[in-house]
């Protein structure tokens, strides 16, 4: 009766250890589909995976890099799911918000990608990218004061952006600051001689 109890003890170890392989493999081929830009054999592969382990930590990755996929694929539900999935699991993650923030804006779910935005700035007040792009949603929805001092608070981490400066300049020029969006157009001109835009 022990042997018997041993070799099922085994046996199920076994069982495990060859699932845990086959989900890194199922995983790394995955990986290597992508990379040979084979994306719909690579989301299916993840599927896969997924299905294996449910439960497995890492999955929180594999849907990220399913709704990345998804996303390439033009399966934008799909993605916007894949990601909203792996920000379950990993709420806090800045690219995962910032992935899913930029897919939302992208589908013109602006209230929804501005929560996004400014969730990951609540995170690291330094992001750039959040800062940059809550800034656009602020002037689609015609609040200058706020997207001036998200420009300002981008500029301030860089100077020289050009794209934070020609926003802010803009900004000015649509709250009527007309003396002040003129005076960094001609920076800018100063600045870049040379760019026609």
């Amino acid at each position: 009766m022990k042997q018997i109890l041993a070799i099922w003890v085994v046996w199920m170890a076994t069982l495990g250890v060859s699932a845990q392989q086959t989900y890194d493999d199922l995983i790394h081929k995955a990986m290597d589909a992508v990379e040979m830009d084979s994306l719909q054999q690579a989301e299916q592969l993840f599927t896969e995976a997924l299905k294996l382990e449910p439960a497995n930590m890492r999955n929180a990755l594999v849907f990220s890099n399913l709704g990345t996929i998804q996303r390439r694929m033009g399966k934008k539900k799909e993605a916007l799911e894949s990601y909203s999935l792996a920000l379950n699991r990993t709420p806090y993650s800045v690219t995962m918000l910032l992935n899913r923030a930029s897919l939302l804006l992208e589908m013109d779910y602006l209230d929804k990608a501005f929560v996004d935005y400014c969730d990951v700035l609540d995170i690291d007040r330094e992001n750039k990218e959040a800062l940059m792009y809550r800034a656009y949603i602020h002037m689609k929805r015609r609040m200058y004061h706020n997207a001036r001092l998200d420009y300002r608070a981008f500029l301030e981490l860089e100077l020289g952006n050009k794209t934070a400066r020609i926003g802010m300049a803009m900004v000015n020029q649509k709250d009527k600051r007309f003396q002040e969006s003129l005076e960094e157009f001609n920076r800018l001109i100063v600045d870049y001689p040379r760019d026609v835009s």
